[in-house]
């Protein structure tokens, strides 16, 4: 018997191993293909882990912040502190930026009972280390500087990131500030 005459009566035989073989090394690519993509995935996401923690420290390495200080006057021109118990007529707000990076587009809110202001700050820009200086006079007099009140400055990062600084007094005349980033411009919980 020939090679040829061993193949062709065994042709059937031979088939089926080769049919066997082959569905042996398509799934040992597939169960390759199969560890490779999930190696890709989890390097992927160990990138995007790493992205987003880069971007996070270079956004607090930028980060404006401003700070904000109230004193209070008479009419006699002499400025008192939050804990004097003269009468007032004039209010003075100190916003600057002790972040890292420029406040864009700052918006104040001065809500006191005496004294009231909301809208853009002046400054389209507060540069670090830059300050804006406001007064706020009243027509009556008689407010007290112990009153309550709460000043609030909102404003950009370089990435379009809202954040709020709040400087809150309570009737004792203790002052609180907080600082935040914000979901929006709109959020201010």
């Amino acid at each position: 018997m020939t090679l040829i005459d061993w193949i062709q009566a065994n042709s059937t035989v031979i088939m089926a191993i080769a049919t066997v073989i082959l569905v042996l090394v398509t799934g040992f690519y597939a169960w390759q293909t199969m560890s490779l993509s999930r190696l890709t995935k989890k390097q992927a996401d160990a990138s995007v882990k790493m992205a987003e923690e880069a971007e996070k420290s270079i956004g607090e390495a930028i980060r404006p912040m401003i700070h904000i200080r109230v004193t209070f006057g008479d009419s006699s021109g002499v400025t008192r502190n939050a804990k004097s118990k003269n009468n007032i007529d004039e209010m003075y707000a100190k916003f600057k930026n002790i972040g890292r990076g420029p406040a864009l587009h700052p918006e104040i809110n001065i809500r006191h009972p005496y004294f009231k202001r909301e809208g853009p700050l002046g400054e389209t820009v507060l540069e670090v280390d830059g300050e804006v200086t406001m007064s706020l006079r009243r027509s009556d007099s008689g407010a007290r500087p112990e009153e309550s009140f709460e000043v609030t400055a909102k404003y950009q990062n370089m990435y379009g990131k809202w954040f709020r600084s709040r400087l809150t007094q309570d009737e004792h005349g203790q002052h609180h500030i907080e600082y935040k980033e914000l979901e929006s411009k709109k959020h201010d919980s």
